[in-house]
């Protein structure tokens, strides 16, 4: 049995629409890596997906073995300052951020491998988080509250 339970439907659509799914972005964050249940269950559905969108590039971010680093004064200064970025390290950090939503924008399917550490996310999975939710990029705010920008994507 599929794990991803819309795989016959989209088989359908798929053939009619072959180019529905252009991009996948894979995020695992286990430090068990090969052994981690939750990446083996995101590799079924990375199978999966490619079986009904065989031309669709896919892109694997392992947080585990490239974390990012966790958010700081210099990344609230580059991301939030009116003047934007100032220093070498502002700038830097402000072009990985922009890499990473640009990597999530172009995705029209996400799959979240996460681990449980302590009861919650792993921090490699909550730094990436940290680095795509952005005002004017991600989301914006509305006098009803925040509002996300990233719709019409399947996340898994």
């Amino acid at each position: 049995m599929p794990i991803f339970s819309h795989c016959s439907n989209e088989r359908k659509a798929a053939t009619s629409e072959n180019s529905a799914m252009r991009n996948i972005l894979c995020l695992t964050s286990s430090p068990r890596r090969d052994t981690s249940y939750s990446n083996l269950v995101a590799m079924r559905v990375l199978k999966e997906l490619r079986e009904v969108y065989p031309d669709a590039t896919v892109t694997i971010r392992d947080l585990a073995r490239g974390p990012l680093a966790h958010i700081d004064e210099d990344f609230a200064i580059a991301t939030r300052s009116i003047a934007g970025a100032r220093s070498v390290r502002q700038r830097e950090l402000l072009a990985q951020s922009d890499a990473l939503v640009d990597e999530l924008v172009a995705a029209d399917a996400i799959i979240i491998a996460s681990a449980m550490i302590n009861f919650g996310v792993p921090s490699t999975l909550k730094a990436w988080i940290d680095n795509v939710v952005r005002p004017g990029r991600t989301f914006r705010y509305t006098k009803e509250g925040s509002q996300g920008l990233l719709r019409g994507r399947r996340a898994i």
